[in-house]
């Protein structure tokens, strides 16, 4: 393959096992993916590789652009060490086409575009704009995952925004300057902000800018949300590809980190709230093509597995779920509770589901032939058990003593010293 896997291990410490079940969901999963759709909203729209395969030099209309568009796009990055520009052989021969400007722009190339803040600068387009994939057929098996976030301008203009991939910010600070933070890659995202005194609060949802706030136009579910507080608890999130919108309540206040995830990781940290959805899931209600879509990967993996716990320590938490399905007969959604319920909790159909689990360490979440329209998005909230306090031994004197707390009517020292004092005088008298 093109990609350097060795060079993966050096930049993100991935371990030789974690490397090789990368390279064998590359092979295993290759030839994934529904019928060719992008995922279609009111105002925007995300293309997958799926979305231009098999289809050599035919032009294909991006109509989100009719009346102007922002394309935005995110690849891996400089990672492929065969190419002189490491980068993805496949993404530099599908080119986007402005025809009436005459620009011509590989999606490649336009994934490297960003400022000194390494925020994403869009190609800005009107009119008829189209994509092209120049590739031979016979080389599609070598493709390459990215993402184009395409969105009309109209909208984008109405909206405080700032645009990152994940690739090119991973391990970077990020302070927002915009209300909403979208973070765009088409491998695994992470984010992490320290707690802090400060009021804040923060929303996440699996879409694009567009549809980021509460009143979105196509009812696209929040994954996460911290309410606004005396304090800010603390985030530690971790999303499937390929785009995730943060709207911030005070920009001033919050620092976050992102991590870009190559190799997913099965573990979500029980000391924070968080969610899980199933690859290329946003859990939209109103999709504008007529169905819910997911956003298609050549890993997708349609059987999985997810543990919230927090190891190393035993803290007890109760936690609260909810879980917006979408399944048919076929499918369902497994939930066991470990300790609490040694039958697991199954989640069926397509109707909200809330589930409390009321002290617990160690929950798995679980799937089994997930693919085309089939997805979920699980929410959750823990809240730590205090662990009951005992009352301890008091060594006075070389003695151990159990101790209780009292409240004294009268000094404590006084005490002691007439008690001293009456033994004393007693043992002389007898």
């Amino acid at each position: 393959l093109f990609l350097n896997l060795s060079s993966f291990s050096s930049v993100y410490h991935f371990s030789g096992s974690s490397l090789m079940r990368f390279a064998l969901l590359i092979c295993l999963f290759i030839f994934i993916g529904a019928a060719v759709s992008m995922v279609d909203f009111t105002n925007s729209a995300v293309y997958d590789v799926f979305d231009f395969r098999d289809v050599k030099d035919t032009p294909i209309v991006i109509p989100k652009c009719n009346s102007g568009c922002l394309i935005f796009a995110a690849t891996l990055g400089e990672t492929y060490v065969q190419h002189p520009e490491r980068l993805d052989p496949y993404a530099l021969n599908i080119i986007v086409v402005d025809n009436n400007a005459g620009i011509n722009i590989s999606i490649a190339r336009l994934a490297q575009q960003r400022d000194e803040s390494q925020k994403k600068i869009p190609l800005t387009g009107k009119g008829s704009i189209s994509v092209i994939n120049e590739n031979d057929p016979d080389v599609d098996f070598f493709a390459g995952d990215f993402v184009l976030y395409v969105v009309e301008k109209a909208r984008a203009d109405q909206i405080s925004y700032e645009v990152y991939d994940v690739f090119y910010v991973s391990g970077k600070t990020i302070s927002p300057q915009s209300d909403i933070v979208t973070i765009l890659g088409p491998y695994g995202i992470g984010i992490q902000a320290e707690p802090s005194a400060q009021s804040n609060s923060l929303t996440a949802r699996l879409v694009g800018f567009d549809n980021a706030l509460d009143d979105n136009k196509d009812g696209c579910p929040f994954a996460y949300k911290a309410p606004d507080s005396p304090t800010f608890p603390g985030l530690n999130i971790q999303t499937k590809p390929p785009i995730i919108s943060l709207v911030v309540g005070k920009k001033s206040g919050l620092r976050f980190q992102v991590i870009l995830n190559l190799i997913a990781n099965s573990q979500l940290d029980m000391g924070f709230d968080g969610f899980y959805a199933s690859p290329g899931w946003n859990g939209c209600s109103k999709a504008t093509n007529g169905g819910i879509q997911i956003y298609r990967t050549r890993g997708n993996i349609t059987n999985d597995f997810y543990t919230i716990t927090q190891y190393n320590t035993d803290n007890e938490f109760s936690v609260t779920m909810d879980v917006l399905p979408h399944f048919d007969a076929k499918h369902q959604l497994s939930i066991e509770k470990i300790r609490n319920d040694p039958k697991p909790t199954i989640i069926y159909g397509s109707g909200p589901a809330y589930l409390q689990i009321p002290n617990t360490n160690y929950i798995n979440v679980f799937f089994e032939g997930m693919k085309g329209d089939q997805g979920f998005l699980l929410r959750y909230s823990t809240t730590l058990i205090p662990k009951p306090t005992t009352t301890g031994p008091v060594t006075v004197a070389s003695s151990t003593v159990t101790s209780t707390i009292t409240t004294p009517t009268t000094s404590s020292g006084f005490r002691a010293s007439g008690c001293v004092l009456s033994v004393i005088l007693l043992s002389l008298f007898l």
